[in-house]
C-alpha cells in the first residue's frame, strides 16, 4: 500500500542503450542516489535465454523509494530484474513494473517522473506507457500530486489508527474484523476530506 508508479515500455532498437544509463546515471550522482548498471551493450533477439536472461540498463534508488528499474530483456521489453529473478520470465504481469514511491516524497517523485518523461522525448522507448497514482505523469500539476499524496498519507494513517485503535473482539473472525476496521477508518477518511 502507497502512492506508486506503474510502468511498461519498450527500448527503441535506434537509440544508444550506453548513452542513456549515461543520462539517468549523471541525475542520480546529482541527487545521490544508488545506481547499479547491468549491461550497457543492448543486443536484441527475440530468443531469451530462461536460464540466464540478459538484462540491459540500470536501476537507481531514491531515499524512501523503492528501486526504480530501467531494464531490458534482449527482445527490447522493460522489466524489473528482481521480479525476474523472483517470478521467472514465464509470470503473467513479467512486463508491468511497479514503484513506490509514497515515502521518498513529492520532490523525488516529481524528478522520477521527469526522468521518464526526459527519456521518453529523447526517443530511448519505442514504446512507453505510465500509470501514475499522484496523477503528476498525466496532468504535471504539482497541486494534483500534493492532494494526493496528502489523501494517501490520510490513508496510511488511518489505517494505523484503525489497527491500533480498534482491536478484534475475542469471537470475532478475521474477516469480519477487517471489515469493521475498514468501515471505521472509511468513515475517518471521509471525515478527514471533508475538512480539506
Amino acid at each position: 500500500m502507497g502512492l506508486s508508479i506503474h510502468y511498461n515500455g519498450e527500448f527503441n532498437r535506434e537509440a544508444s542503450m550506453s548513452a542513456m544509463i549515461e543520462e539517468v546515471k549523471m541525475i542520480a550522482e546529482v541527487y545521490g542516489w544508488k545506481t547499479t548498471v547491468l549491461d550497457t551493450d543492448f543486443v536484441y533477439s527475440e530468443d531469451i535465454d530462461k536460464e540466464e536472461p540478459d538484462m540491459y540498463g540500470l536501476v537507481f534508488t531514491p531515499e524512501g523509494s523503492e528501486t526504480v528499474p530501467i531494464v531490458f530483456l534482449s527482445n527490447g521489453k522493460m522489466v524489473s530484474p528482481a521480479v525476474v529473478k523472483l517470478c521467472g520470465l514465464d509470470w503473467e504481469y513479467l512486463y508491468y513494473i511497479a514503484v513506490k514511491t509514497q515515502f521518498a516524497g513529492e520532490l523525488v517523485h516529481k524528478v522520477i517522473v521527469h526522468i521518464f518523461k526526459h527519456l521518453q522525448e529523447k526517443g530511448y522507448f519505442s514504446k512507453f506507457e505510465m500509470t501514475d497514482e499522484g496523477q503528476y505523469w498525466e496532468t504535471g500539476d504539482e497541486d494534483v500530486l500534493h492532494k494526493q499524496f496528502e489523501r494517501y498519507n490520510m490513508l496510511l494513517d488511518s489505517f494505523e489508527f484503525g489497527l491500533k485503535n480498534f482491536p478484534a473482539n475475542k469471537k470475532e473472525n478475521f474477516d469480519d474484523y477487517i471489515q469493521r476496521m475498514f468501515e471505521m477508518v472509511n468513515k475517518r477518511l471521509i471525515d478527514k476530506e471533508n475538512e480539506l
